[in-house]
């Protein structure tokens, strides 16, 4: 007499054979312990004729956030044994698809562990990250919109003047440019040097 130890595919399908039995005993031993180490899934043995079925779960309480062999994910509220099936069963609501859902205990692939404080921590920081960017994309939009100097134009602040090449927005809400340092009769000097002007410092648009 010999018991193959397998597990299926959905559609009936072996999926692999864990191993060889010469009697039903260890047969039932090397299942037991197969599927404590796939938890949820159901582990047949056969002998040719007939197959019998171990599964094991995982422990569940309500409250606890379980993934189902399906893939969706409910917050368990009620524990029941369904009398007609002989099953216990586990419903819950499913947040991310906005319904509730019966399922036999046998589903539950894994309980889904509680958020750990190192967790939060870092989801905070990469949403504050999130947060600082769209922030930062925003003020800069901003400033750009209401931006009335362009490329090309003279400034003037308190002691120089300069055409402008490149505009860049900044977080504090104003606009820095930069280009060329021009005489007082707009005519870049000989050595070629550049130099900036804040936006809150210019004093005059295209001096003549």
């Amino acid at each position: 007499m010999y018991a193959l130890i397998y597990i299926k595919h959905e559609n009936g399908t072996k999926i692999f054979t864990e191993a060889y039995c010469d009697n039903m005993e260890r047969a039932e031993a090397y299942a037991i312990n197969l599927s404590a180490r796939h938890i949820g899934t159901p582990v047949y043995i056969g002998d040719g004729t007939t197959e019998m079925v171990y599964t094991m779960v995982p422990v569940v309480n309500a409250g606890d956030t379980v993934e189902l062999w399906s893939g969706r994910q409910i917050r368990i509220g009620q524990l029941e044994y369904n009398h007609e099936s002989g099953k216990p069963m586990v419903t819950g609501y499913d947040r991310r698809n906005n319904i509730n859902v019966t399922a036999p205990m046998s589903s539950v692939r894994a309980v889904v562990p509680a958020m750990t404080k190192r967790e939060l921590e870092v989801k905070l920081r990469a949403m504050r990250a999130r947060h600082e960017k769209e922030e930062a994309a925003l003020i800069r939009r901003y400033v750009m919109e209401n931006n009335t100097v362009r490329v090309g134009d003279i400034l003037q602040d308190h002691c120089k003047r300069i055409r402008v090449e490149h505009i860049t927005a900044l977080r504090s809400g104003q606009c820095y440019y930069t280009g060329p340092l021009l005489t007082k009769k707009n005519v870049p000097y000989k050595s070629g040097k550049t130099d900036a002007v804040w936006q809150g410092n210019i004093k005059e648009v295209n001096p003549k």
